[in-house]
């Protein structure tokens, strides 16, 4: 949420819950989906069976899959829910997940999104269900003109964000510090999300940008690691598997930034070890936004920083947390099989899937610095 536009994040966590996840106490798992229609009506769907939602900090279109049993009786064709499923941006869907806490159902949303696809199953004699599933709100910058009212611009990247979210109807916080400033530029992409992502390559990898469980964008400067701002702290005992590895294709050791001049160009490279041990891998970016040394210098070491990161990658299965988001800040310890002293991470990837018959479990891929 925003408060009076200071760069302030808030989210309301139910204490008992969160300490269920944390200690492994599962209480029959349940989850129920919301659909709001276009008039802004609100039906509830209390037969969900399944879901997966992915998240990627690469990637701010996050997707979801979910599965809607006894399709007879939500078929999309009848009197009572008659074109409740239809594809429509403008209707929304909200994924719950909770647990049966002291005799009282307690949920937290997990997601907020917009059906692309809604397939049908009907297996006569049998299971009947429905499958819908499509991307976060971040599908509505796809589905909008990444051109500008006028034939040139001139502004702040934060300035031109505002203007397509606006325009999209999104809810966000732009908490980073802006180093880019376009003096009469033509901007013209082929969707806003092109041009988001044409800006986010130029500000660099040591912001983040993301959809929370709301559906309100967060774009952000990486806080820095901080022991006061630990969201979660996992351990062998309620850490179901713990993956340590060197993702070598993403150590970066070279970053060849190419700006507006030869002169707002740089080529940066790691260190003499660090190539030696891992070879030289080029990261490239071409940006007219890149009008001095200063923007191409400090992009140039962002990536370094990053690539290095990818050096100690860990990959952790817990039991279902719908409050981890991309960027949560989470501790890892565990003394009794693999070593691993208490280390702080960042998660980079989230997978939430929820399957009452088999496993209800978050992945979280993560890298310390």
């Amino acid at each position: 949420m925003r408060l009076y536009n200071l760069p302030i994040e808030l989210r309301l966590i139910h204490t008992k819950l969160k300490n269920r996840i944390i200690d492994e106490v599962l209480h029959n798992p349940r989850a129920y989906i919301e659909i709001i229609d276009i008039d802004s009506s609100t039906t509830i769907l209390a037969t969900c069976t399944r879901f997966n939602i992915s998240l990627n900090r690469d990637d701010i279109m996050g997707s979801f899959s979910c599965t809607i049993a006894k399709a007879g009786d939500w078929n999309p064709r009848s009197t009572a829910y008659l074109n409740l499923f239809n594809i429509d941006k403008r209707k929304r869907i909200k994924i719950y997940y909770g647990q049966n806490i002291s005799g009282t159902s307690t949920y937290v949303k997990i997601f907020t999104g917009i059906i692309t696809k809604k397939p049908e199953t009907y297996s006569f004699g049998g299971s009947d269900y429905i499958t819908l599933s499509g991307l976060n709100l971040g599908y509505l910058l796809q589905r909008l003109a990444g051109t500008y009212t006028t034939p040139t611009f001139t502004g702040t990247s934060k300035t031109l964000l505002k203007y397509w979210l606006d325009l999209a109807g999104l809810d966000y916080t732009l908490s980073y510090t802006d180093s880019i400033f376009m003096t009469q530029k033509t901007i013209s992409y082929a969707s806003a999300l092109t041009g988001f992502q044409a800006l986010k390559l130029v500000l660099g990898p040591d912001k983040e940008a993301f959809f929370d469980t709301e559906g309100n964008l967060i774009y952000r400067d990486i806080p820095a690691f901080s022991a006061d701002e630990v969201e979660f702290a996992y351990n062998q005992s309620n850490i179901l598997s713990l993956n340590r590895s060197a993702d070598t294709t993403k150590i970066t050791t070279r970053a060849e930034i190419t700006g507006d001049s030869d002169a707002h160009s740089i080529t940066k490279n790691a260190s003499d070890a660090t190539i030696e041990k891992y070879g030289v891998n080029s990261l490239s970016r071409n940006n007219g936004l890149i009008d001095t040394y200063a923007k191409a210098e400090n992009l140039a070491d962002a990536i370094l920083d990053l690539g290095a990161s990818y050096e100690n990658v860990f990959n952790i299965t817990t039991i279902l947390n719908p409050y981890l988001v991309v960027g949560s800040f989470v501790t890892i310890l565990d003394s009794s099989l693999s070593d691993t002293v208490l280390t702080q991470v960042r998660a980079i990837q989230i997978e939430h899937s929820y399957n009452p018959s088999s496993s209800h479990q978050t992945k979280i891929k993560c890298y310390s610095e």
